[in-house]
């Protein structure tokens, strides 16, 4: 991966929400408030506070389960059993791509002295007042860029991590298999002891689909 396309992907950044709001994004573009989400969450806090939070692509698994968050209250179903249906038919995430021409400001992972940050955020988070997405998408294609960058299948619901966890590691472990057909043994076992937290960036290093 070049170092330009490793910056793109840096600067790029994403926002959940649901389709409901495509229209008034689309016109206006995502003004931040106090929203439900963080207020859920138990945080309450000013007009200051009211600002718009995006994810990296390296945390965008946060967009993902704050979009999940809206749909359940939409569909008033618990988070758990909100469905692949209900995020294919309600779901929509935003895209912004060159945030260095926008006001988006970064919380440090580690906080500056003397810096107050929005109520609700995070160590790693961005944030802005107002920002015009570049791209929406939803339905298939939602699914696909989800899948794409390792956030399918979902890994949460009744079998929680488990069900991305084998998918993941079925992939390594065939991939593996093809190269090295004579440790076949070595290679499950190998597979089956990895990490969670270091999953992704084996995909991401091998697999082809997470590579693009």
């Amino acid at each position: 991966m070049t170092n330009d396309f490793r910056n793109f992907l840096e600067r790029t950044l994403y926002h959940g929400t649901i389709i409901d709001n495509e229209l008034s994004i689309k016109q206006f573009g995502l003004y931040g408030q106090m929203g439900d989400f963080q207020t859920t969450a138990g945080y309450r806090g000013s007009e200051d506070d009211e600002v718009v939070f995006m994810a990296s692509k390296e945390s965008l698994s946060a967009s993902v389960t704050a979009m999940v968050h809206h749909i359940s209250r939409k569909l008033g179903k618990d988070f758990h059993d909100v469905t692949d249906d209900d995020i294919r038919n309600h779901g929509l995430l935003c895209i912004m791509y060159d945030i260095e021409k926008s006001d988006v400001e970064h919380r440090p992972e580690e906080d500056e002295r003397g810096v107050n940050y929005p109520s609700g955020s995070e160590s790693g988070d961005y944030y802005a007042a107002n920002i015009h997405p570049d791209k929406c998408i939803k339905g298939a294609g939602l699914i696909r860029l989800l899948k794409r960058y390792g956030e399918w299948p979902r890994d949460w619901g009744k079998e929680g991590y488990s069900s991305r966890e084998k998918l993941m590691k079925g992939m390594l472990s065939a991939g593996a298999i093809r190269e090295h057909p004579g440790d076949k043994e070595e290679i499950l076992q190998q597979t089956k002891e990895i990490p969670k937290d270091k999953l992704i960036k084996y995909m991401r290093n091998y697999v082809p689909q997470w590579q693009r």
